[in-house]
Protein backbone atom coordinates (compact mmCIF):
# COMPACT_ATOMS: atom_id res chain seq x y z
CA UNK A 1 0.00 0.00 0.00
CA UNK A 2 1.77 3.18 -0.99
CA UNK A 3 1.48 6.00 1.84
CA UNK A 4 -0.37 9.64 1.45
CA UNK A 5 1.55 12.41 0.67
CA UNK A 6 0.58 15.47 3.00
CA UNK A 7 0.50 17.96 -0.05
CA UNK A 8 -1.77 20.68 0.49
CA UNK A 9 -2.39 23.66 -1.73
CA UNK A 10 -0.56 26.64 -1.35
CA UNK A 11 -3.05 28.66 0.17
CA UNK A 12 -3.97 26.01 2.76
CA UNK A 13 -4.09 27.18 6.24
CA UNK A 14 -1.17 27.15 8.35
CA UNK A 15 -2.15 26.18 11.55
CA UNK A 16 -3.95 23.27 9.94
CA UNK A 17 -0.24 22.42 8.66
CA UNK A 18 1.12 22.50 12.02
CA UNK A 19 -1.63 20.43 13.43
CA UNK A 20 -0.36 18.11 11.76
CA UNK A 21 2.87 18.15 11.90
CA UNK A 22 2.31 18.18 15.67
CA UNK A 23 0.63 14.89 15.78
CA UNK A 24 2.81 13.37 13.77
CA UNK A 25 5.97 14.94 16.11
CA UNK A 26 4.45 14.28 19.04
CA UNK A 27 2.90 10.60 18.27
CA UNK A 28 6.21 9.61 17.52
CA UNK A 29 7.72 11.08 20.67
CA UNK A 30 5.12 9.53 23.05
CA UNK A 31 6.53 6.59 21.13
CA UNK A 32 10.40 6.63 21.74
CA UNK A 33 9.16 7.43 25.42
CA UNK A 34 6.54 4.80 25.96
CA UNK A 35 8.66 3.29 28.71
CA UNK A 36 7.94 6.15 31.38
CA UNK A 37 4.84 6.66 32.99
CA UNK A 38 3.96 9.58 30.59
CA UNK A 39 2.76 10.59 27.65
CA UNK A 40 2.88 14.41 27.57
CA UNK A 41 4.31 17.71 29.02
CA UNK A 42 7.76 16.74 27.89
CA UNK A 43 8.56 20.20 27.12
CA UNK A 44 7.16 21.43 30.87
CA UNK A 45 10.16 19.28 32.41
CA UNK A 46 12.67 20.90 30.34
CA UNK A 47 11.58 24.38 30.95
CA UNK A 48 11.85 23.75 34.62
CA UNK A 49 15.30 21.98 33.83
CA UNK A 50 16.20 25.06 32.22
CA UNK A 51 15.00 27.49 34.61
CA UNK A 52 16.80 29.07 37.40
CA UNK A 53 15.99 27.94 41.09
CA UNK A 54 12.79 30.08 41.10
CA UNK A 55 10.72 28.45 38.21
CA UNK A 56 7.05 28.94 39.21
CA UNK A 57 3.91 28.14 37.39
CA UNK A 58 3.39 31.74 36.21
CA UNK A 59 7.00 31.69 34.43
CA UNK A 60 5.32 28.40 32.61
CA UNK A 61 2.37 29.76 31.88
CA UNK A 62 4.15 32.69 30.02
CA UNK A 63 6.42 30.82 28.24
CA UNK A 64 3.78 28.50 27.32
CA UNK A 65 1.40 30.68 26.09
CA UNK A 66 -1.13 29.41 27.91
CA UNK A 67 -3.87 30.02 30.78
CA UNK A 68 -3.63 29.16 33.99
CA UNK A 69 -6.33 26.16 34.39
CA UNK A 70 -4.13 24.59 31.73
CA UNK A 71 -1.12 24.89 33.35
CA UNK A 72 -2.56 23.97 36.49
CA UNK A 73 -3.54 20.60 34.68
CA UNK A 74 -0.13 19.96 33.34
CA UNK A 75 1.23 20.71 37.15
CA UNK A 76 -1.35 18.67 38.46
CA UNK A 77 -0.76 15.58 35.98
CA UNK A 78 3.14 16.02 36.16
CA UNK A 79 2.51 15.75 40.71
CA UNK A 80 0.43 12.91 40.09
CA UNK A 81 3.46 11.13 37.84
CA UNK A 82 6.18 11.89 40.52
CA UNK A 83 8.22 14.02 38.25
CA UNK A 84 7.56 17.64 40.16
CA UNK A 85 6.70 18.73 43.58
CA UNK A 86 5.50 22.31 44.23
CA UNK A 87 7.55 23.59 46.67
CA UNK A 88 6.62 27.02 49.04
CA UNK A 89 8.14 29.94 48.41
CA UNK A 90 10.04 31.15 51.39
CA UNK A 91 9.78 34.41 50.20
CA UNK A 92 6.11 34.71 49.30
CA UNK A 93 4.12 31.99 51.38
CA UNK A 94 1.06 32.59 48.38
CA UNK A 95 3.50 31.37 45.39
CA UNK A 96 4.83 28.26 44.77
CA UNK A 97 7.83 27.18 43.05
CA UNK A 98 8.20 24.20 40.92
CA UNK A 99 10.82 21.67 41.26
CA UNK A 100 11.73 18.62 39.06
CA UNK A 101 12.22 15.15 41.44
CA UNK A 102 14.75 12.46 41.13
CA UNK A 103 12.29 10.54 39.23
CA UNK A 104 12.18 13.60 36.49
CA UNK A 105 15.84 14.24 36.58
CA UNK A 106 16.55 10.24 35.96
CA UNK A 107 14.16 10.84 33.00
CA UNK A 108 15.79 13.60 31.55
CA UNK A 109 18.59 12.25 29.58
CA UNK A 110 15.84 9.18 28.13
CA UNK A 111 13.79 12.95 27.11
CA UNK A 112 16.57 15.11 25.46
CA UNK A 113 17.43 12.11 23.99
CA UNK A 114 13.99 11.37 22.28
CA UNK A 115 14.31 14.73 21.01
CA UNK A 116 17.48 15.02 19.46
CA UNK A 117 17.00 11.96 17.91
CA UNK A 118 13.36 13.16 16.48
CA UNK A 119 14.50 16.24 15.67
CA UNK A 120 17.49 14.93 13.67
CA UNK A 121 15.03 12.42 11.65
CA UNK A 122 12.05 15.48 11.28
CA UNK A 123 15.37 18.00 9.67
CA UNK A 124 16.57 15.70 7.62
CA UNK A 125 18.13 16.62 4.59
CA UNK A 126 17.40 20.58 5.16
CA UNK A 127 21.22 22.47 5.64
CA UNK A 128 22.11 24.21 9.16
CA UNK A 129 21.71 27.14 7.48
CA UNK A 130 18.28 26.82 5.92
CA UNK A 131 17.08 25.08 9.33
CA UNK A 132 18.29 28.31 10.99
CA UNK A 133 16.17 30.19 9.12
CA UNK A 134 13.31 27.69 9.53
CA UNK A 135 13.40 28.74 13.31
CA UNK A 136 13.85 32.23 12.81
CA UNK A 137 10.68 32.26 10.22
CA UNK A 138 8.67 30.10 12.85
CA UNK A 139 9.88 32.86 15.69
CA UNK A 140 8.57 35.38 13.18
CA UNK A 141 5.15 33.79 12.02
CA UNK A 142 4.65 33.18 16.19
CA UNK A 143 5.53 36.78 16.99
CA UNK A 144 3.07 38.31 13.88
CA UNK A 145 0.36 35.99 15.19
CA UNK A 146 0.09 37.50 18.90
CA UNK A 147 -0.65 40.95 17.93
CA UNK A 148 -3.82 39.02 16.07
CA UNK A 149 -7.14 38.84 17.94
CA UNK A 150 -8.15 35.84 18.88
CA UNK A 151 -9.98 32.98 20.80
CA UNK A 152 -8.51 31.10 23.21
CA UNK A 153 -8.22 26.99 22.55
CA UNK A 154 -6.95 24.60 25.08
CA UNK A 155 -5.81 21.27 22.75
CA UNK A 156 -5.42 18.22 24.83
CA UNK A 157 -3.02 15.84 23.84
CA UNK A 158 -5.00 12.28 24.64
CA UNK A 159 -2.73 8.92 23.36
CA UNK A 160 -5.22 7.38 21.65
CA UNK A 161 -5.19 3.28 20.99
CA UNK A 162 -4.31 2.77 17.12
CA UNK A 163 -2.85 0.44 14.68
CA UNK A 164 0.81 0.83 15.46
CA UNK A 165 2.75 1.78 12.36
CA UNK A 166 6.49 1.76 11.81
Amino acid sequence: MKQKENKFPEGFPLGRRFGLLMRLYFGALTKKLEQLDIDRHYSVLLLIESADVHCNQQYLSDILNIDKTAMVRMIDYLVEKGYIVRAVNPADRRAHRIQLTSKAKKALPRIHKAIDDLNGKATKGISSRKLKQFYADLNTVAENLTHEPRHTFIMNFEKVKSVHRK
